[in-house]
């Protein structure tokens, strides 16, 4: 019986994966497409160095703790991680200046690989930089893809993206 159980929670946990990264993925997509391309691209490329200020500027360690001990300290490390990330989102999206082709079918393309690309990004720091296993636990699976030994190629792939789609 336990048998049984322990196979319906990993397809239940599978299933609310894929809707969550489906989600994200989504949001990306329609901030992408409303906002613009040079939004979307600022919100990847501005979530390094609020990863960088949030992971290492000394002092925010102490106040939040090394670990979240409940759902409500993981909510807290969300909101300030926010609010990093707003003024430097701001300030890269001033000096950034690319827009989305014309073609209507390529920029519905671009606006989904960028929101894939973010959704990933998003989904790594989760793992690494503010650790959201109190509030919401991925998958085995999902883990396998994010753990801290690929957290470095995650990083690279999503350069490479805005790479390829710089133009």
């Amino acid at each position: 019986m336990n048998f049984f159980q322990d196979i319906v929670q990993s397809v239940l946990s599978a299933s609310s994966d894929v809707v969550i990264i489906l989600a994200l993925i989504a949001i990306l997509f329609a901030y992408g497409l409303f906002a613009g391309k040079s939004h979307l691209v600022s919100f990847i490329i501005s979530l390094y160095p609020a990863a960088f200020i949030f992971k290492l500027v000394p002092f925010f360690q102490d106040i939040l703790g090394k670990t979240s001990a409940t759902a409500q300290d993981v909510l807290i490390k969300i909101v300030i991680f926010a609010l990093i990330f707003m003024p430097i989102h701001l300030v890269i999206n001033s000096l950034i200046s690319t827009e989305f082709s014309f073609s209507r079918i390529r920029k519905f393309i671009e606006a989904g690989i960028l929101g894939l690309t973010g959704t990933s990004v998003l989904v790594a720091f989760s793992y690494q930089v503010v650790n959201i296993s109190k509030l919401y636990n991925f998958s085995a699976g999902i883990d396998k893809l994010f753990i801290s030994g690929n957290f470095f190629w995650w990083l690279i792939a999503s350069f490479i993206v805005l790479f390829f789609l710089r133009k």
